[in-house]
């Protein structure tokens, strides 16, 4: 065998890899936990509440996570996801919290058959990390709640409220997940005082 003949295989056999064989980082999967703590209250207050629809701004309704990195510039996290439709999961987290809570007769999820009194629609504006605006970085969080009459068929809304809980960070994805998990207790905590307050007086 000739000497260039040789050199071409080695060459070959150390340089020509598979595209198949490139190494690229392995995708992350996160969700959100926000599960209550405390006991419930003694004795409910509130009627049987329905969690009805919930929805979420088109720019984070994907699962892969978004970060502000600039005034008007948002960019998506292809290798670090949410486990599930982030709608998905903050529906389950809301049932969650407001069923272990103990203020209502009873909650149902969207899907149950038996009738409820009132149902409560959720409307997620934003939901982001902020590496933009804050220092130290901070996981964005802000929804629109609609208490809706459902007993009587109207469909009318008796009560709104907005709620945003902005907590920092340490910049990772995995401690991105955790403030996000740090902000829906906030505003579920604060959802439920403003849902029995309103229970009292009516």
């Amino acid at each position: 065998m000739k000497l260039s003949s040789y050199l071409l295989i080695v060459l070959c056999a150390v340089g020509c890899t598979s595209p198949l064989q490139t190494a690229y980082p392995e995708k992350s999967y996160f969700v959100i936990d926000a599960r209550r703590k405390g006991e419930p209250v003694s004795a409910p207050s509130a009627p049987v509440l329905r969690i009805g629809h919930v929805r979420i701004s088109s720019q984070y309704s994907g699962r892969e996570l978004t970060y502000k990195t600039d005034e008007q510039q948002y960019e998506s996290d292809f290798y670090n996801e949410f486990l599930d439709d982030p709608a998905r999961l903050i529906e389950e987290q809301a049932f969650s919290w407001l069923s272990s809570s103990g203020r209502f007769e009873q909650v149902l999820d969207p899907g149950h058959p038996s009738r409820a009194a009132w149902r409560l629609d959720l409307r997620i504006q934003t939901l982001y990390g902020d590496y933009h605006d804050a220092e130290p970085p901070e996981a964005v969080l802000a929804m629109q709640t609609f208490l809706l009459d459902e007993d009587s068929g109207t469909q009318s809304v008796l009560l709104f409220d907005s709620y945003e809980a902005r907590v920092p960070c340490e910049g990772d994805a995995p401690s991105l997940a955790a403030a996000w998990s740090e902000a829906l207790r906030e505003i579920l905590q604060e959802l439920e005082e403003d849902l029995a307050a309103f229970a009292e007086t009516n």
